[in-house]
């Protein structure tokens, strides 16, 4: 099993922040040293909600794939679904069941369920995207 400084560290590497002093600055820590506990092995193997707060600032948009707020949630003992969902394309929120997600994605879902992975991140749209994307492919007919 993967430690939290482990995975801490992937989504460090990921990110393309190249210090432990920028990513102290860009979570809003005091410096390098209030980072540095993160990657050693730690007692706990969750994240608390406060340093993943910090994290979601430093790091969600940044790397390849750009890291999300569900990655750094997991790591808490709350997990991903306190995470509002929006719309990949216009930001809009999704509330219940009223997103879709994308074929490739919904594809890499159902292998990470298959295989009992963690979820990968995944892209959803909102139904007035998913009518707008259909009309431009297949025109004012659908």
């Amino acid at each position: 099993m993967t430690q939290l400084h482990e995975k801490l560290q992937a989504l460090f590497d990921r990110s393309g922040v190249k210090t432990q002093s920028e990513l102290a600055r860009l979570g809003g820590w005091k410096g390098r040293s209030s980072v540095q506990r993160f990657f050693k092995p730690m007692p706990s193997e969750f994240l608390e909600s406060g340093s993943a707060k910090k994290f979601i600032q430093a790091m969600v948009g940044r790397g390849h794939p750009p890291i999300t707020k569900g990655e750094i949630m997991a790591l808490t003992e709350v997990g991903p679904t306190i995470i509002e969902r929006a719309c990949w394309f216009c930001k809009t929120p999704i509330h219940a069941c009223f997103g879709f997600v994308l074929v490739r994605d919904y594809l890499a879902i159902d292998a990470a369920i298959k295989a009992r992975t963690p979820l990968p991140p995944f892209r959803e749209l909102c139904g007035i995207c998913v009518e707008k994307a259909s009309q431009l492919m297949f025109g004012d007919d659908v």
